[in-house]
């Protein structure tokens, strides 16, 4: 009882510091951005499913943005590598006729543009002293940043600047920062110390901007959305927030800081998140060169969102759900649709915690029926677990919540993973106990069988000594030599060693009037003396058929049956040749020879270890291996140890 006890007490033990671990590593995974990482990449899968499950539902909804893309068939229809921005302040023009919403201009302009005529003239004057180019186009026409810049200003479109660091042009945007809305006291929003403007023109002209840069998770994926930006002591509101503020639908309460927008109310203070909904209608995308060619209708511009980018500048595209890939003007415009519809995924940070909370109650459930031995009921209750909370987060993510429930799965997942560590450690203990257990048996086993052939036979038990350990020495050192590797190893060296005492337990069923005689045997009598090792190999045989694998007595068993064999074929038997002989009755005929040879019989002298030596080395490839002689041959000085340490005497 008191063993019981104990035994209980320490898997209780285990199953404590399973716990422990588990809490202190989820703990560290919450405090780092591991845990919100392997959280995001499920919310990923868990999209990417629902949006699936929508595929084939009809939705005829239209997109309230179109993206005019300046794409590369609009650059090859101009003949320029980028387009002049005369080109862009004709785009915007055309498009203003066709009385959109608003237009968002999400392309950076911060250098010159070298295709202006100003900029052509002053690179004749400096280098070829010419002053007479472009002399007869309209002043108005000479400075294309200027032109785009008025354009911009009449038709009240949104610019976009970068927060990137390393900006070159920050102390422009310091001189005039014109917000939409005069954002205060705002606690939980990104700051940023660098701010890269568009030139210098656009910001004479009072054009308003938002920020265009892509907020990309750790993983380079994009999922979430920055709204404003704080700047020195100025806020800054994104590109996509910047272009629907510019239509004034919108009402804005600085003592609760909410944003009202097209009905919709969002919180700007806030720590909980809105992850970017990719699944909702996809913005309608027109190259550029179809509007300067009239091939696009009024109505297909009227009254929407323009934003016009390009594909080509960008070059980049952002990875989202899914490893799927999208431009940043589509990601923008995914945003404006999100905030009209107000279909955001919201993600609220408190059910991190609650999550955390509720997979250490389930640990807590689990440890006490894996401690009470309650394997199915604990398996069913892990299963229904994981399964009602992985179908409540699917219902709530179509209702545009997220739960968090990477925070609930990864800290069971761990401890599932440590318990299951646990449990197949001590299995291979338990495993280690029984083959440990069975070894002792087998083990006694055979010093039974021995102890009864020993009683039988008058050879004292110094010889089986003797015996076992030349025979390990001798497959140590083939071990050495990397001989006979596919069959000697350490394992292999240890079932010789215990299952060499058993060659001659056939010699029980030999007569004790021939076993015992004190002179030599007559032809007749030594015939049946060689049965022994047929007898030797019977008795194990009948012991191996009780087990289905005994790799111990399959050794003793090739050792009695076989180890009067000859290397020349003349031997008993069976008569076998070569390496048809099993290695274990080489190395036991040798082992037994010698032995024979240096020591003392009732019908015989013992010889010298020099003539012993001479009579092994004349049996090469009679009675002996080669190889098994060349390794005796270095080893003769250890045989002799050994013969001297276990005498008779």
């Amino acid at each position: 009882m008191d063993f019981i006890r104990w035994s209980t007490m320490y898997q209780i033990f285990k199953l404590f510091i399973i716990l422990y671990t588990t809490f202190f590593l989820s703990l560290y995974l919450y405090k780092s951005s591991y845990l919100e990482n392997i959280d995001m990449k499920l919310y990923d899968f868990m999209l990417y499913s629902s949006q699936q499950d929508s595929l084939n539902k009809e939705n005829n909804q239209s997109s309230n943005v179109v993206i005019i893309d300046i794409d590369l068939k609009s650059l090859e229809e101009i003949g320029l590598s980028s387009w002049p921005r005369i080109v862009h302040a004709k785009l915007i023009e055309m498009l203003d006729d066709m009385k959109p919403s608003t237009i968002g201009l999400n392309i950076n302009f911060k250098y010159k543009d070298k295709a202006s005529p100003e900029v052509i003239k002053d690179f004749y004057i400096k280098f070829f002293d010419i002053n007479s180019v472009f002399s007869n186009i309209p002043h108005e026409l000479t400075d294309n940043d200027i032109l785009l810049s008025d354009i911009i200003h009449e038709t009240s479109t949104i610019t976009s600047v970068s927060t990137a660091s390393n900006s070159a042009n920050a102390s422009v945007c310091q001189k005039d920062i014109s917000p939409f809305i005069d954002f205060k006291n705002l606690n939980f929003i990104p700051i940023t110390k660098n701010l890269s403007c568009n030139i210098l023109q656009m910001h004479d002209n009072h054009i308003k901007f938002g920020f265009n840069d892509i907020r990309v998770d750790a993983d380079g994926v994009v999922r979430r959305a920055d709204f404003i930006k704080k700047y020195q002591s100025d806020y800054i509101s994104s590109f996509a927030l910047a272009t629907l503020l510019n239509i004034n639908l919108h009402s804005y309460k600085p003592l609760s800081k909410e944003l009202k927008i097209n009905g919709h109310i969002f919180d700007l203070d806030s720590r909980d998140e809105r992850l970017i909904n990719f699944k909702g209608v996809t913005p309608k995308v027109i190259s550029a060169i179809d509007i300067l060619k009239q091939k696009i209708s009024y109505e297909e511009i009227h009254g929407k969102i323009i934003i016009i980018g390009s594909s080509v500048d960008e070059m980049k595209t952002y990875q989202t759900y899914m490893d799927k890939e999208t431009t940043s003007s589509m990601i923008h415009a995914m945003v404006i649709e999100n905030i009209l519809e107000n279909n955001f995924i919201s993600k609220k940070s408190s059910y991190k915690s609650f999550n955390l909370f509720l997979a250490f109650i389930i640990i807590m459930i689990v440890s006490l029926l894996f401690i009470k031995k309650e394997y199915y009921i604990l398996s069913l209750f892990m299963f229904l677990s994981l399964s009602l909370s992985y179908i409540w987060g699917y219902a709530k993510l179509l209702g545009l919540e997220y739960i968090s429930l990477g925070y609930l799965f990864v800290p069971i997942i761990i401890f599932y993973l440590l318990l299951l560590i646990l449990i197949f450690m001590k299995h291979l203990r338990d495993n280690k106990k029984l083959k440990m257990d069975l070894n002792n048996a087998y083990l006694s086993s055979v010093a039974s069988m021995t102890l009864v052939a020993s009683t039988h036979d008058i050879e004292t038990g110094q010889h089986l000594i003797r015996t076992k350990k030349y025979i390990k020495v001798l497959a140590k050192k083939l071990f050495e030599k990397k001989l006979y590797k596919e069959i000697i190893d350490k394992h292999y060296i240890d079932l010789l060693y215990e299952a060499s005492p058993l060659h001659d337990i056939g010699k029980v069923g030999i007569p004790d009037s021939i076993l015992k005689k004190p002179d030599k045997l007559t032809f007749d009598e030594f015939e049946v003396m060689k049965t022994h090792a047929q007898l030797g190999g019977n008795i194990l045989q009948e012991s191996l058929a009780n087990y289905e694998h005994n790799p111990l007595l399959e050794v003793a068993y090739n050792i009695a049956m076989y180890h009067h064999e000859k290397w020349d074929g003349t031997g008993y038997p069976k008569g076998l040749k070569g390496d048809a002989i099993p290695l274990e009755a080489q190395l036991m005929s040798l082992a037994d020879i010698y032995d024979a040879l240096v020591s003392k019989r009732r019908y015989k002298r013992s010889l010298s270890f020099e003539e012993a030596e001479e009579i092994i080395k004349a049996q090469r490839e009679t009675a002996f291996n080669p190889l098994l002689i060349d390794v005796f041959l270095e080893l003769k000085e250890k045989f002799k140890e050994i013969s001297l340490e276990w005498s008779d005497e």
